[in-house]
Formats: structure tokens, C-alpha cells, sequence
């Protein structure tokens, strides 16, 4: 049993979208569907490997929003495991990327004066 799990979990990588502009006309929604059962799974599996009280950090490329929120609150709903939200401190670089849930969310438009950034999507549950 593990005090902490990072599931970088496979996704649509539509938030690279500033660097790779063709990720949107070349991702498909079968494809993000088809991914969602593996993205459970794979969180569902991180969650089973945490001793109580530990942490999982679930994190996607991805702008899309049934690729974040949803997989989270799925979690949820299976048992075991709860919300561990981001606070404000352990975001204070970035303020807007904290969203009212506790999640991370950024996208290509952030930090434009520093070249942008990906859109990247992230939560972190406790188990309980």
C-alpha cells in the first residue's frame, strides 16, 4: 500500500492544442468515449493501491471536461474515496487555475505573456 499514487492518465492531449494546433481537427469523441471505461479503471486501480489516508493525484492533457470533473465524481460515487481539494496557497503562482470544486484547471490562454501553457486538468482524492 502506497502513501501516494500519480495517475498522469491517458487522455485526448487536446490541451497541447497552442503547440499542436491539429489535435483538435485529429481527436475524435469515440476516441475520448472509448478511453473514459481505461481513464476509470486506471483511477479506480490507483485508488485501490493507497493505504487509508493516502493520496492520488489524477491529472490529464485534456480540455475536454468528461476527460476531468466526471472521472472524479464517478470515483466518488464507486466508494472509498474523497475529494482532497487544491487550496488557494498551494496555488498562489496561479489563481485562476483553482477552480471553485478544488481542481486544477488551466488552459492555452494562461500565462500568454510567458509563451502560454497547456491546457492540463488535475484533482487529488484521499482515500478513505
Amino acid at each position: 500500500m502506497f502513501g501516494a499514487v500519480l495517475l498522469d492518465a491517458p487522455c485526448s492531449a487536446t490541451g497541447t492544442v497552442h503547440r499542436h494546433p491539429g489535435v483538435i481537427r485529429i481527436k475524435r469523441n469515440r476516441e475520448v468515449e472509448t478511453v473514459s471505461q481505461a481513464r476509470d479503471n486506471l483511477l479506480e486501480a490507483a485508488v485501490a493501491m493507497l493505504r487509508p489516508g493516502g493520496r492520488s493525484i489524477y491529472a490529464v492533457y485534456s480540455l475536454q471536461p468528461e476527460e476531468g470533473a466526471p472521472r472524479i465524481e464517478a470515483a466518488i460515487a464507486r466508494g472509498g474515496v474523497r475529494l482532497d481539494p487544491f487550496r488557494p496557497e498551494e496555488l498562489a503562482a496561479l489563481p485562476e487555475a483553482l477552480t471553485k470544486e478544488g481542481f486544477l484547471r488551466t488552459y492555452p490562454g494562461l500565462w500568454r505573456d510567458r509563451g502560454g501553457m497547456d491546457g492540463f486538468f488535475a484533482a487529488r482524492l484521499i482515500k478513505t
